[in-house]
């Protein structure tokens, strides 16, 4: 491998922060039970708020941390994920540390993220009833990242995974012909930062802001109730008094911010198929993404790459317009978020084919 700018790679810059602000939030939190109208309390759920959603951004730099550890003084590979396991370095125990922390962590992850979403979504009689069972999916998010995080320190401080820097193999011509100097930038560009890691976090931001988007939608539909009848006391004293008015839901503009943060992740996408291609020709990159390898094979792996990003960009643009013409339409908001969610999750998981495992085979599966 050549050597990168950052070694391993971002992913030990980034985990710290969502751990941060997420742990000390929900420390804000459990502190004001014992006094629930205290201000410090707002500032506590935001950065629990914060914390969670940053943690998806996170987690997809840890999917190339994983990688880009896996290869680091491994021969330069584009091969299935089998022969690039074979070929790494790193012991059993190595990767069962590395197995537990990206379990662990990816699994509260998932628990946190759920909750704070859910939270945001619900009414307030909701809120008032789930409160408890919410803090405590927290809390147990919180364990399992606790112990995800004691398995990555013994994998670093105790067994030197992603310790030791990568070998320089590679070899430079004396001279690069006027032709190729463009793709001779691009390269230490490439070298300097992988084109992969931030596509990755771009591409978990994008997510984070979808989920937040999502659960404001649903939380229109929620916080907009009837305010309950008041007799002539109870309406005066509240005409002398009125509280405060509620502060404005507007997931349309979420929505349309992960929309543009998916474009751009896009365009990520076809800047790292060029630099590895040699080319940045439209017609030669589209040939590249839609030339099968076998007849029998109905779609490949860029392809169902490129048409799950073109949801992930469209889907978006649909639930701003539903969140502002048709907000009260609960089964299109429930469709739309489902098919949403499946989007993501199958175009992570054809990322990681693609990243691990290369550009030929089934998207249903690893290479046998």
């Amino acid at each position: 491998m050549t050597r990168e700018l950052i070694i391993p790679n971002l992913h030990v810059i980034l985990v710290h922060y969502p751990i941060g602000l997420f742990m000390t939030g929900l420390l804000v939190e459990i502190g004001a039970i014992f006094w629930r109208r205290h201000s410090f309390r707002a500032a506590g759920r935001w950065m629990i708020f914060l914390g969670a959603l940053s943690m998806i951004p996170t987690t997809m730099s840890g999917i190339y941390a994983l990688y880009d550890v896996a290869m680091i003084n491994n021969p330069e590979v584009r091969d299935t994920w089998a022969a690039k396991l074979a070929a790494s370095p790193l012991t059993a125990a190595q990767w069962g540390e590395l197995f537990w922390h990206t379990w662990l962590m990816s699994i509260s992850t998932a628990i946190v993220v759920l909750a704070v979403v859910g939270y945001v979504a619900m009414s307030d009689r909701l809120r008032a009833k789930l409160y408890l069972p919410t803090l405590g999916l927290l809390i147990l998010g919180a364990g399992m990242m606790s112990a995800g995080a004691w398995f990555a320190g013994e994998a670093i401080y105790k067994l030197a995974v992603g310790v030791e820097g990568p070998e320089i193999t590679t070899t430079r011509p004396a001279e690069v012909p006027a032709t190729q100097q463009a793709l001779s930038i691009i390269d230490k560009i490439n070298t300097a930062l992988p084109p992969e890691q931030p596509h990755m976090i771009m591409a978990g931001l994008g997510v984070a802001v979808a989920l937040a988007a999502v659960g404001l939608s649903i939380r229109k539909i929620t916080s907009d109730v009837p305010p309950p009848r008041l007799d002539e006391a109870d309406a005066l004293v509240q005409s002398l008094n009125p509280p405060p008015p509620p502060a404005p839901v507007l997931p349309g503009r979420f929505f349309m911010t992960a929309m543009v943060v998916f474009i751009l992740t896009a365009l990520g996408g076809w800047y790292i198929l060029g630099s590895e291609s040699g080319t940045f020709l439209p017609k030669e990159l589209w040939k590249m993404v839609v030339t099968r390898e076998a007849a029998e094979q109905a779609l490949t792996r860029r392809l169902a790459h490129v048409i799950a990003a073109s949801s992930l960009i469209g889907l978006p643009l649909i639930m701003a317009g539903l969140s502002r013409w048709a907000p009260r339409q609960k089964i299109l908001l429930a469709l739309c978020t489902l098919l949403l969610i499946g989007v993501i999750a199958a175009q992570v998981w054809i990322g990681v084919l693609l990243l691990f495992d290369g550009t030929s085979g089934t998207i249903l599966h690893f290479n046998g």
